[in-house]
Parts: structure tokens; C-alpha cells; sequence
């Protein structure tokens, strides 16, 4: 199988998930209505295009004067605040398959980047083969917890909203699988299972918080799905957790498995 290096992205801490409206604002110029956790595709000389988790196909198009100020080189994911441009007056609910364009709220309390990790490890790859199948799953650390209710899979990413402990050193998410007995293309089901790494030792003191985390899915597993002839997929996070957690389950679209292209 192909696995993908390990990336890390510890960008702002986030505590707000999905597409909300905020016309509730009464209009206030600093306040945006609207908030929705994107995947990033573009850059900065051609132009960024934000796809929306919420809804079918939503692709925002910002200003470039708008995000003139954003630092967004690599940055793969984020929550942003927005408004919509002068041409769509009187919208106050997004349609799906449509291009909007958008200003930006830059103001990082509306609008920061989601941690984004890029490992997805099959277990049964000859690499991991040598040292166990286990042993990823022996070097993984506890979480404390995990949302039930923030777990989705869109626009390629997994999102997920855990606690957990930290130090000074980086941060690493990420996944893993069994090739034979995780994924079962017949009946349309995917097991994961989370790996975490504080890279933290009980001889360090640690603090806790909860942040909207994103890791991206693996593209390898698309085409046996797609040959099995579905179009969604139960998939299952099984979680090393300190609380005894039940896995995380959602439904997903095959096509999400995939990134947005860029162009």
C-alpha cells in the first residue's frame, strides 16, 4: 500500500466545526455571517478556492484583497468567517453546487487554520510486517476524549474533535489499518484506528485542551471502493482513549476519500 509521510500543522486551536449562520449579528461589520471549516486548494498567484464541508459541492472563492493578509501557504485546512460579495444580496443559506464568492473575515477569532496531519500507515505493508503488525498501535499514547458528535469525513480529510494532553514538543495524529480485516469494500465498511503521539514522558508536566483536528484520508483504499459500485461507506474510528470510549462512526461519500483538485 501507499503510505504518505508524516506532515505536521499545529495551527491555531479551534472549538467551532461545520457551517453556521450568524445573521443573529444585527449586522455588525466586524461580525461575519457566516463559518465553515474548508479544505484549501489555489494559491496566492492563481487564486484560492475554499471547499465547504457543509453541503454538496459549495465552493467559496475569496477576494484577493480579503485574504491579503492570511498566511495561507501549506495551510491545507482551516475555519474561516465570511460574508458574501455584493452579488448575492439576500442569501442567507448556502446551495449546493454553487460557486460563491466571498470576503474574508481575517480576524482569528472568525477565521484560523485546523491542525492537519498526512500519515495513514497500512499495518500489513511489508515495512510493518517485519516489526509486527502491533506495532504501531504499542507506540500510539491516549487520548482523554473525543466528541461523538464532531466526526465527519469530507473533502478527503477526517475531522474529529479529541482532548488531550501536550508538552513542548510537536504533536503527531494519525491513522492506520489493516488491509485484510479493516476494509471491506463488499460491504461497504472501513475500520481506522487513531494514533497519537505527544511525544511528552510522565517526567514533564502536561496541560489539556481540545482541538479540532483534520487527517487526511487514504487515496489507495478510493478505487476498491469505487469498484465495489458505492457511493457511501460506514466508517469506523476506534480510539485509544482514556475514558474507555466507544469508537466514532459516520457515514461518508466514496468521492470524499479524494482532495479537491486544485484547478
Amino acid at each position: 500500500m501507499k503510505k504518505t509521510k508524516l506532515a505536521v500543522l499545529f495551527a491555531a486551536l479551534v472549538s467551532v466545526l461545520g457551517f453556521t449562520s450568524c445573521l443573529e449579528s444585527e449586522g455588525s461589520s466586524n461580525y461575519p455571517t457566516f463559518q465553515a471549516a474548508v479544505t484549501i486548494t489555489g494559491d496566492k498567484l492563481l487564486g484560492y478556492t475554499f471547499y465547504c464541508d457543509a453541503g454538496e459541492n459549495i465552493k467559496l472563492q475569496p477576494t484577493t484583497e480579503s485574504v491579503a493578509n492570511l498566511n495561507l501557504d501549506g495551510v491545507k485546512r482551516a475555519v474561516i468567517g465570511f460574508d458574501l460579495a455584493d452579488d448575492y444580496t439576500g442569501v442567507t443559506q448556502l446551495q449546493p453546487n454553487t460557486t460563491y464568492t466571498v470576503i474574508v473575515n481575517s480576524l482569528p477569532y472568525y477565521t484560523y487554520g485546523i491542525p492537519t496531519y498526512t500519515m495513514v500507515v497500512d499495518t500489513l505493508s511489508s515495512q510493518y510486517q517485519s516489526a509486527g503488525n502491533d506495532s504501531i498501535a504499542v507506540k500510539g499514547k491516549q487520548i482523554s476524549s473525543a466528541d461523538t458528535n464532531s466526526f465527519y469525513v469530507k473533502n478527503g480529510y477526517m475531522t474529529f474533535y479529541p482532548r488531550f494532553n501536550y508538552g513542548t514538543s510537536p504533536l503527531y495524529f494519525g491513522l492506520y489499518y489493516d488491509g485484510e480485516k479493516d476494509v471491506d469494500a463488499a460491504k461497504g465498511s472501513l475500520n481506522m484506528n487513531l494514533y497519537f503521539n505527544n511525544s511528552v514522558d510522565g517526567s514533564y508536566a502536561m496541560s489539556s485542551t481540545a482541538s479540532v483536528i483534520s487527517m487526511k484520508m487514504p487515496v489507495e483504499l478510493y478505487s476498491k471502493f469505487m469498484q465495489s459500485g458505492k457511493d457511501s461507506i460506514d466508517v469506523t474510528l476506534n480510539l485509544n482513549a482514556s475514558t474507555n470510549q466507544s469508537p466514532l462512526k459516520c457515514r461518508m461519500a466514496v468521492s470524499d476519500f479524494m482532495t479537491p483538485m486544485a484547478y
